[in-house]
């Protein structure tokens, strides 16, 4: 097999210029058009690792294909090929960062909430889509959306696409009818740990609705700037159809932290206690937050979507819309205070139901203090002017 390195070339055309990341079944790098003399052209080139194993890189350039005109908010794949040595491979546009490069500039993993906000919508956006033209992502997370350059000649410069369709799958067959779902089995479970839906954890066949879930953890990080169940073990995040990255893809192959091993299981049921302990209590999924209402909202009409109704788009944009362009009256130094007292928050959360009650409770009268302090500082700037 042909080995792809800085230097080197596929289809005698694509110089690679250096690797950006890799998964289980493909790597991908970024690549100059040596075919374009006048002017310096970069892209970004995914090829299978090995020729035919596993989950197919043409299969996923079927998706894209089929996905392009119907998808403005995702990578899109520019040309097709095979390497010297019969690996398939996908030219893409060469995208920026991504979410988890992005959140680690960001102080305290936070993101302003105006910018959360249009993040969200452009997300959201683009899963709508994908759900219309009869597909399903199956892995979204901050590694596969990523930021478009505004110097790209992507449809979309300076939006947020979606990246990494390798899990998408079809849920509707020819006639527009949906597909009937599979029997319930852990062997069923795709996705990330960290970022899968309660369903997945319990061996559900995935719908819209999980797309949507793994949505909104991705939001409420971007709010809180951690998970509650980021805490539950000391085990690294674990991904099921990929093999964690060496390095954070910047274009369209996303990445997560090391493999948990052997404690993958274990580290799974974890997750999924505290993921259920947040879908009875929302306040717990962001509890330094000072405007936690769109996030609850999303979270309880959620919880109660059954699979096979289709989501109500526009109410989750009402809900996300409502987010502030900034954090308002809450100071600084009240979030570092607040971030602080997070390490012990995370040591709190219990299976016993009594106990999650008085977390809610505690949560819940935060926020209203928070709140009312909010609206205080409000009314006195009003009468001063």
């Amino acid at each position: 097999m042909s080995s792809v390195h800085k230097g080197s070339r596929l289809a005698h055309r694509y110089k690679c210029i250096r690797k950006l990341g890799e998964g289980a079944f493909a790597s991908v790098y970024e690549v100059q058009d040596t075919a374009c003399k006048d002017r310096d052209v970069r892209y970004a080139v995914k090829i299978e690792k090995r020729k035919d194993v596993g989950p197919s890189v043409k299969q996923e350039h079927k998706v894209l294909q089929r996905l392009k005109e119907a998808c403005p908010h995702m990578c899109h794949a520019i040309k097709c090929g095979s390497h010297v040595d019969g690996r398939f491979f996908i030219v893409m546009h060469l995208l920026g960062m991504n979410l988890v490069e992005a959140r680690k500039a960001s102080p305290g993993g936070r993101m302003p909430p105006g910018l959360t906000r249009s993040i969200a919508l452009c997300v959201l956006d683009a899963l709508q889509a994908v759900h219309s033209a009869g597909y399903i992502h199956r892995d979204i997370k901050p590694a596969n959306i990523t930021q478009v350059p505004l110097n790209s000649e992507h449809a979309s410069p300076g939006n947020w696409v979606l990246v990494d369709f390798g899990l998408a799958r079809k849920y509707l067959d020819a006639q527009g009818a949906m597909l009937p779902p599979r029997p319930e089995s852990k062997d069923n479970f795709r996705g990330s740990t960290t970022y899968a839906s309660v369903h997945a954890h319990t061996g559900q066949d995935l719908g819209r609705r999980d797309d949507l879930l793994s949505w909104l953890y991705v939001v409420a990080e971007l709010l809180e700037g951690t998970l509650p169940w980021r805490g539950a073990s000391h085990a690294a995040d674990e991904e099921v159809g990929h093999t964690p990255r060496n390095k954070t893809s910047a274009a369209a192959d996303g990445g997560a932290g090391p493999g948990s091993g052997s404690s993958g299981a274990g580290y799974r049921e974890a997750v999924l206690t505290i993921k259920q302990q947040c879908m009875a209590n929302p306040a717990l999924l962001v509890p330094t937050c000072p405007f936690p209402g769109p996030i609850a909202c999303i979270t309880q009409y959620l919880s109660q979507l059954e699979f096979a109704v289709e989501p109500d788009y526009d109410y989750l944009r009402k809900c996300i819309s409502q987010l502030p362009d900034n954090w308002g009256t809450v100071s600084a130094a009240s979030f570092a205070q607040q971030h602080q007292q997070k390490a012990a928050q995370k040591s709190a959360y219990q299976p016993q139901q009594q106990q999650q009650q008085q977390q809610g409770l505690m949560h819940q009268a935060t926020y209203q203090q928070q709140v009312q302090y909010s609206l205080h500082q409000q009314q006195q700037q009003q009468h001063c002017q």
